[in-house]
């Protein structure tokens, strides 16, 4: 009985763990991508699944999210989705990470 609850739980352990280092990658990418604009800011990161969502307040346009998907390959796996919502109310789907480049943004 022991080994059966302990594997879900070693595997629950695992995931939460990777979850906390791509959170920790997207916000660390974030932050650098949205530092580029005076008094821009990353407000939170959330990673749920296969989507990562980054919170930010820009004063003005925020820079192209190109520079933010090339800066998140390699960290965390292709195919997760980034999202990135803006102070305004605006969100925007920068792209899929190993996936084709945008053609715009």
């Amino acid at each position: 009985g022991l080994v059966l609850v302990t594997i879900p739980l070693l595997a629950n352990s695992v995931a939460n763990a990777l979850v906390a280092l791509w959170t920790q990658r997207v916000s660390n990418a974030a932050q650098a991508w949205v530092g580029q604009v005076p008094g821009a800011r990353v407000t939170g990161v959330t990673v749920e699944s296969r989507t990562a969502v980054i919170s930010i307040i820009c004063p003005g346009e925020p820079p192209s999210v190109s520079e933010l998907m090339k800066a998140l390959d390699g960290q965390v796996p292709d195919g997760v989705q980034i999202m990135v919502d803006t102070s305004v109310g605006t969100q925007i789907d920068a792209g899929v990470v190993g996936g084709p480049p945008r053609t715009s943004g």
